[in-house]
């Protein structure tokens, strides 16, 4: 028992660890065929591109503080060398030093200034490229959605019309098959009918034939009496004597056969008439 539950186990796990890799292969063959692998990886591009555009985002902030920055030290400097000069004449030696420095770090905050400025347009062109990147990158995504979609589209309108079609034939083969079944199985009983009530009339037209040969052979009265109902008399004739056996007159099978059929389809045709209700009936149902 342990043997078998333990080997039970094994081709269940193994069972398991084929499915778990023949489910992914699956998918991917199936995201190759109707291109969602493309989608995809189209989202993971749009994602990159947006990752890059933030960081030339920060970049682009940075360097436009810096430049700012730099504007606003130059802008400082240069009115402390313009409040100097507009006291030139009244200069001592301290004025003189803080002039020539000041202008030498209006120098150095120019230089600086202008690296700020070539570094915010740098800043400003590479993110204005990363945007635009990524505006490309939206619109391809939505482009190969748009073709994804067209094609689920397109298979399910397939599908749809293969399912329609496939209703349509098995609703005109069952439609088309039951009223052939139907007059083939009223056929059938309509020959059975048919058949018993000829075997029916052979039967009882024999044993006619045998009871009017038998009264005429034997001469006696009992035949001639049966057999006298179904002869045709005229009013006022002499009736034929007993002992004698003449043949039987013209028209007297005919009669016979007219009193066959009004017997046995009086009684066969109630049958033939309830069985054929029946059999519609419980086609229908």
């Amino acid at each position: 028992m342990d043997q078998i539950r333990s080997k039970a186990l094994g081709l269940v796990k193994a069972l398991n660890g084929r499915l778990q890799t023949a489910i992914p292969r699956a998918a991917a063959a199936f995201n190759d065929i109707t291109g969602y692998s493309q989608v995809e990886d189209r989202k993971t591009r749009v994602q990159q591109k947006n990752d890059a555009l933030d960081q030339w985002r920060e970049r682009l902030e940075s360097a436009k503080k810096d430049y700012e920055q730099s504007i606003d030290d130059r802008r400082m400097v240069q009115r402390d060398i313009n409040s100097l000069l507009q006291r030139k004449n009244e200069w001592v030696d301290s004025d003189l030093l803080r002039f020539t420095e000041l202008y030498r770090k209006d120098i150095t905050l120019e230089q600086k200034e202008t690296a700020a400025k070539a570094s915010y347009k740098q800043a400003n062109d590479r993110f204005d490229r990363a945007h635009m990147d990524y505006l490309n990158e939206i619109r391809e995504r939505y482009i190969d959605e748009q073709l994804y979609s067209d094609k689920i589209r397109r298979g399910s309108t397939y599908w749809t019309i293969g399912l329609i079609s496939f209703h349509l034939i098995v609703f005109l083969g069952v439609n088309l098959r039951d009223p052939y079944k139907k007059r083939k199985e009223l056929s059938t009983i309509v020959e059975r009918v048919t058949a018993v009530i000829e075997e029916d009339r052979a039967k009882l037209r024999a044993d006619l034939q045998l009871a009017a040969s038998g009264a005429g052979g034997d001469g006696g009265g009992s035949g001639d009496a049966q057999t006298q109902g179904l002869l045709p008399t005229t009013p006022g004739a002499a009736p034929l004597p007993l002992s004698s056996s003449p043949p039987p007159p013209a028209g007297l099978w005919d009669n016979i056969d007219a009193a066959v059929d009004a017997k046995l389809l009086a009684g066969v045709g109630i049958g033939f008439s309830l069985s054929l209700v029946a059999f519609i009936v419980g086609s229908r149902m």
